[in-house]
């Protein structure tokens, strides 16, 4: 058996000066819209900033294009870490020298420069809650380290790693705040558009939320309330698929109470609207423009409709 490879790192020339803020992300194979997507991130980094790239170790030639890039500019960290999403998350979160990390920056989505203002909006917020954990509904993650130390990091999944993210967050003690924008939008990647690579990652997504301890029943029964017929048979079938995968794995252990029926299935934010009351202070957790001072674009902003019953009509 060969030896488990150790992650490589590489930077820019380094300014010298002190860290203040960590962004951190991810890639693996988005050599097509990858440039694009870290300069956005780049010009709303302040100069005492940097931004970790965790290479899953790409076959497009990301990992060159990512040194070029940082050859160009010493506030970007390229680490190159066979890895999938969770652990490469983790990896640039161990790595970050910031004070204030934003985590789940995500290399195929384009970053408006009001990115910026949500360091701002976080450092006022912090007054307010000690061990905040900012959150958008573009699932972008701002906070001191210590919180996320303290929830026990990002858990090994190659998907849904943030579904448990979330809820290790809200069973942590940690102050999280949801505030209801929007700071990204999608851009269309080779990696995603193929027939073969959605089969792929319904497969794994399947294999992942059996791990966390989804029953097959109910991602049968959100197949068919999300799907019409013929797209919920083929959902199943990758749903059945992924049920063989997940023997051949290891179980993740799941936070007490943590909602597990067909009608929350997809993120946290269907748990949000479903089981309000599994977030620490359930519906007070989503913020509003008039609690913080920072104006973000108007049109970020997004109604975030919560059903006001908290209890639950499937699962746990």
């Amino acid at each position: 058996m060969s030896e488990p490879t150790e992650p490589t790192e590489s930077t820019g020339s380094g300014s010298g000066s002190e860290v203040r803020y960590s962004f951190l992300t991810t890639n693996y194979n988005k050599a097509d819209v990858l440039e694009r997507s870290l300069r956005s991130m780049l010009a709303a980094l302040p100069e005492s900033g940097e931004l970790i790239v965790v290479d899953g170790d790409s076959t497009d030639g990301s990992v060159e294009g990512l040194r070029a890039l940082g050859a160009r500019d010493d506030r970007l960290r390229v680490v190159v870490s066979p890895s999938n999403l969770g652990e490469g998350r983790q990896v640039a979160f161990e790595r970050a020298c910031g004070g204030i990390c934003v985590q789940h920056l995500d290399t195929d989505r384009e970053y408006a420069p009001a990115l910026r203002d949500l360091l701002e909006a976080f450092e006022e917020l912090e007054n307010e809650y000690p061990d905040l954990v900012l959150c958008t509904l573009d699932s972008l993650y701002v906070s001191r380290p210590g919180p996320i130390r303290e929830a026990g990091g990002w858990p090994p999944l190659g998907r849904v790693e943030e579904r448990v993210f979330v809820e290790r967050l809200c069973r942590s003690g940690a102050a999280l705040r949801i505030l209801p924008v929007s700071l990204s939008r999608e851009l269309p990647t080779a990696d995603t558009v193929s027939v073969q690579a959605r089969a792929r990652k319904w497969r794994l997504t399947a294999r992942d939320l059996l791990r966390v301890g989804f029953p097959l029943r109910a991602l049968l029964r959100y197949n068919h309330r999300r799907f019409p017929l013929s797209k919920a048979l083929l959902a199943d079938l990758f749903s059945v698929l992924g049920a063989y995968d997940a023997r051949e794995q290891e179980p993740i252990a799941i936070e007490p109470g943590a909602p597990r029926g067909p009608e929350v299935v997809e993120s946290w934010q269907e748990v949000l609207r479903h089981r309000a009351s599994f977030f620490p202070d359930g519906e007070d957790a989503i913020l509003s423009p008039t609690d913080i001072s920072v104006e973000l674009p108007e049109e970020a902003w997004i109604d975030l409709d919560v059903e006001s019953a908290n209890t639950p009509k499937d699962g746990r």
